[in-house]
């Protein structure tokens, strides 16, 4: 896997404020949408990484996984590019599963072995 640099990683949050018609009540969930951008020849070992690792790490700190795209071939960086959404219940409920995220071991153990690998 290869060394991302922290700015190689795009996040955009959308807060959701509509309500139900039939209910009125508003939705409080936050969603990222982020990009990650590999390194060239990378993307598999990324992919693998979030299917083996990331994807159970974050359900575990309380972040919803509804999906993982790649933009179609052909569009450069495309073949190079993750996107994904994560829902979190509010944003003080996403800044506290991220720092847990990151703080936890098993996240800290598959970062360093997958960027020795690079």
């Amino acid at each position: 896997m290869s060394k991302l640099p922290c700015a190689g990683l795009i996040a955009v949050v959308l807060s959701t404020s509509t309500t139900i018609a039939a209910e009125k009540t508003p939705d409080p969930r936050l969603f990222e949408l982020r990009s990650y951008p590999a390194e060239p020849g990378e993307i598999v070992d990324l992919l693998a990484r979030f299917r083996n690792h990331t994807c159970k790490l974050f359900e575990q700190h309380g972040m919803t996984n509804p999906g993982y795209f790649q933009p179609f071939a052909g569009q450069p960086p495309a073949a190079e590019t993750l996107l994904y959404f994560l829902v979190h219940k509010d944003a003080a409920t996403a800044a506290k599963s991220w720092a847990d995220f990151r703080s936890d071991p098993v996240w800290v153990a598959v970062k360093k072995i997958s960027r020795a690998i690079s």
